[in-house]
């Protein structure tokens, strides 16, 4: 169940697609925001930094928030 796997989830994953492309201060802008939303350390991605191998694994299980 994903609420429990997130609350339980030594640092839970979060992919993330920008309209336009993010400066590096904008990506570690939401990353702070995340872990203080859900306070817990956060692992942030873009869809193009995910290795070949694990890239339709990973957006097989994504979940879309907004």
């Amino acid at each position: 169940m994903l609420i429990d796997s997130f609350l339980y989830s030594a640092m839970p994953d979060f992919l993330v697609e920008f309209i336009n492309e993010p400066s590096l201060f904008e990506i570690f802008k939401l990353r702070y925001f995340l872990k203080g939303l859900f306070q817990r350390n956060i692992d942030l991605g873009l869809e193009e930094a995910l290795r070949e191998h694990l890239r339709e694994p990973a957006l097989k299980d994504t979940i879309h928030a907004f």
